[in-house]
């Protein structure tokens, strides 16, 4: 497979060092690039193409879902994943607007959604990361 381009955008730092060791062991070859916000993954999005996009909902008061829309008007061919602890049912109707979704489902459990499907339900949080990205590559496979 070749090497893919992942931007991780989250505005606390432990978030994107912790989503940077899990990708970085499940895709050792990817290029993965780290925005603390929006408007600095605008700017990433300005100067390099990406494959991949994960990113919270809530950016520090910014709209994840305005940077969705940025991203599938200057990159289409991009998937994107939001991730949320959110558990309320409006979260569900954001998951339009992704390709993936990881949305808390009570204490300890994460649903897994593709668009506003959900394909896993309240699986273990200890298993929801590693079924998510087997999610991703299969479908990266398929392509």
């Amino acid at each position: 497979m070749d090497s893919i381009t992942i931007l991780i955008v989250d505005d606390h730092p432990v978030v994107l060092r912790g989503i940077r060791a899990l990708l970085s062991a499940s895709f050792s070859d990817a290029c993965i690039v780290e925005a603390s916000g929006a408007e600095e993954a605008e700017a990433v999005l300005s100067r390099r193409n990406i494959d991949i996009m994960i990113t919270d909902l809530d950016l520090n008061g910014a709209s994840g879902l305005a940077l969705i829309r940025h991203v599938r008007q200057v990159m289409p061919a991009a998937q994107v994943v939001i991730y949320t602890m959110h558990e309320e049912a409006w979260t569900v109707g954001e998951m339009a607007d992704a390709d993936y979704g990881y949305v808390g489902a009570g204490p300890g459990k994460i649903s897994l959604y593709k668009q506003k499907m959900c394909v896993e339900k309240a699986i273990p949080e200890s298993e929801a990361v590693e079924h998510l990205l087997r999610f991703i590559e299969e479908d990266r496979k398929k392509h």
